[in-house]
């Protein structure tokens, strides 16, 4: 099962023109991900002790966002190491069911007071791997982009510019 995040925008998100801002698309992502690692974690995280420390970020936008469309963000955990995870996410427009925006991110599970990377705990790995299986259904989705969108996927793990909407 995905974790979706209904996202309320903010008058605040938008430019003149009413696109959401790319900065503002980050933000909600991050929703996100904060409830996927409460849905997954519970209060097992100590935010100044072993965290989770997100090491790198990728976002493709594929059509715009704009202010007034029904949105949410949908959260999955794609992969799992000994240090460090990949979580795959969707901001998916609720009216077409159709992503604006895809966010890939690695986390790592970090130790504060030492400051290095540690492995999960076991009970974390545990919790992952089973909030996993609950969305293998997910691994291998292709969602057929709109006509328009400035990404199209023309084989696995390659990008192509089409248009700018």
């Amino acid at each position: 099962m995905k974790q979706t995040t209904k996202i309320q925008q903010r008058f605040a998100d938008a430019d003149s023109l009413g696109h959401i801002n790319n900065i503002h698309l980050q933000e909600y992502f991050d929703l996100g991900k904060m409830e996927l690692y409460a849905d997954i974690l519970g209060d097992r995280i100590d935010w100044r002790g072993v965290n989770l420390v997100l090491v790198s970020i990728k976002t493709d936008m594929m059509r715009q966002t704009r202010l007034g469309d029904n949105i949410e963000v949908e959260s999955w955990v794609e992969s799992l190491g000994t240090k460090s995870m990949q979580v795959h996410q969707r901001l998916i427009n609720v009216d077409d069911g159709l992503p604006n925006a895809e966010c890939h991110t690695v986390v790592v599970c970090f130790d504060f007071a030492t400051q290095r990377a540690i492995p999960f705990p076991d009970e974390w790995r545990r919790l992952i791997e089973l909030r996993q299986m609950r969305v293998s259904e997910c691994r291998g989705c292709s969602q057929t982009m709109p006509s328009g969108s400035i990404l199209e996927q023309p084989k696995a793990g390659q990008l192509k510019v089409e248009k700018f909407f």
